[in-house]
């Protein structure tokens, strides 16, 4: 029997805003961290699903941190999603690249 799984239809801006402090520094990496990384994942993985672009990432990976925060920032800025401009590949991929990059110093 086939499953019906439900992705989060909006986003989550306290969430957004979780992120953005600790990649920034201002809190420690905690279990709010890793929940307020998995509702955006999950929104930003159900915006990919629903129209896959490739979007390319810039080759320095500190481009990659600005140009995903400055998109995080202005989400919680605007409070509102312009699908055309939001690039959520890339933030899905530099999101899962933090989180496993603190889960495994944090396991070590």
């Amino acid at each position: 029997m086939p499953h019906s799984y439900e992705l989060p239809a909006e986003i989550d801006l306290d969430a957004v805003r979780t992120i953005i402090d600790f990649v920034r520094g201002r809190i420690p990496f905690s279990r709010d961290v890793v929940a307020a990384g998995y509702c955006l994942l999950g929104y930003a993985l159900g915006q990919v699903a629903a129209s896959p672009r490739l979007v390319g990432s810039p080759a320095d990976p500190r481009e990659v941190d600005a140009v995903a925060l400055d998109t995080l920032d202005e989400l919680v800025a605007e409070q509102q999603i312009s699908q055309g401009i939001i690039p959520w590949a890339l933030l899905v991929e530099w999101l899962v690249s933090k989180l496993l990059s603190e889960l495994m110093k944090s396991s070590s």
